[in-house]
């Protein structure tokens, strides 16, 4: 992967991480996913607030991040839902 996350253009449509132990935060370089639709972060220990690019994917439909350890707000202002 390119340091700048370039090579994560072409992820996954749909990644599933349900429960995999994964600990820390959600790093930044994610925010290049543009292709991704369905991401599943359930259960793990996901920490530290949740990112508002997160919102922003252009394609993102589905977003599981229950049973995780995040805290704080999002902040709404940057949050766009193409789907609703």
């Amino acid at each position: 992967m390119n340091s700048d996350g370039s090579s994560l253009k072409r992820f996954y449509v749909c990644r599933s991480l349900y429960s995999n132990k994964l600990t820390g935060v959600l790093p930044d370089t994610w925010s290049n996913l543009t292709n991704l639709r369905n991401l599943f972060l359930s259960n793990n220990y996901l920490t530290k607030t949740i990112p508002s690019w997160l919102f922003t994917l252009p394609d993102l439909y589905n977003v599981t991040i229950a049973d995780n350890l995040f805290y704080g707000d999002v902040n709404l202002e940057k949050v766009t839902i193409p789907y609703m």
